[in-house]
């Protein structure tokens, strides 16, 4: 049996050191920062959420695939640090976070870490494919879309779309890759387009792109 001389054992400093403030749909890291002249036999990271403490099952000898949305790397026990990261964060890892270490004389708690979710506008940006008549756009959004708004520039200024006219039959309100059809080309049609997205975070308006029409349309 192994055995310890303790007397002059300090208690573990334990520090979580990461962002407090990140955008919705990033990845967190959270890093804790150990003094300690201990043994460390395990950690424990915790979630708190409205006074709720629930322990984030995730140990360095479980396979992944236990908990998707946390991995947690403790290889580097013995440079005195390990981390938790978070993929993807949602709403959801809006929480306080804490580490339990256990030694081999006992256990001791982190200082509490923050982590506040920032809800996002989306972005987009629309472009041609080649064809004389699509315009088609690319969103990334991680609140649920709520309104899609294609516009066009006439006489000076831009004007809003109604795709439902028989003149855009083919275009779609798809909330990630939406497109605008344009059918029966005339002169007027030669100009500038563009898409405004909304989420519950804000909106956006996208570059701007030139339907250029050539002889025969």
């Amino acid at each position: 049996m192994r055995m310890y001389d303790v007397r002059n054992w300090l208690e573990p400093l334990l520090v979580i050191v990461g962002p407090h403030r990140i955008d919705l749909g990033e990845d967190a890291k959270l890093r804790l920062i150990i003094r300690s002249n201990k043994p460390i036999k395990k950690i424990h990271w915790i979630k708190i959420q409205d006074e709720d403490r629930t322990e984030i099952k995730l140990w360095e000898n479980q396979k992944p695939e236990l908990d998707p949305e946390y991995t947690f790397p403790c290889k580097t026990i013995e440079e005195n640090g390990c981390y938790l990261e978070l993929k993807e964060v949602t709403m959801k890892d809006d929480a306080k976070y804490e580490a339990v270490v256990q030694t081999v004389v006992g256990k001791t708690t982190s200082t509490e870490c923050k982590l506040m979710i920032l809800k996002a506008p989306p972005r987009v940006k629309v472009f041609t494919d080649g064809s004389k008549r699509t315009i088609k756009a690319n969103i990334k959004s991680n609140e649920e879309v709520q309104l899609l708004t294609w516009q066009r520039m006439y006489h000076g200024s831009f004007q809003d779309i109604d795709i439902v006219h028989r003149k855009y039959i083919g275009s779609t309100f798809d909330k990630e890759n939406p497109k605008l059809e344009i059918r029966d080309l005339t002169a007027e049609d030669d100009t500038l387009y563009r898409l405004i997205v909304k989420n519950t975070a804000g909106e956006c308006t996208s570059n701007e792109v030139h339907l250029v029409l050539k002889d025969g349309n």
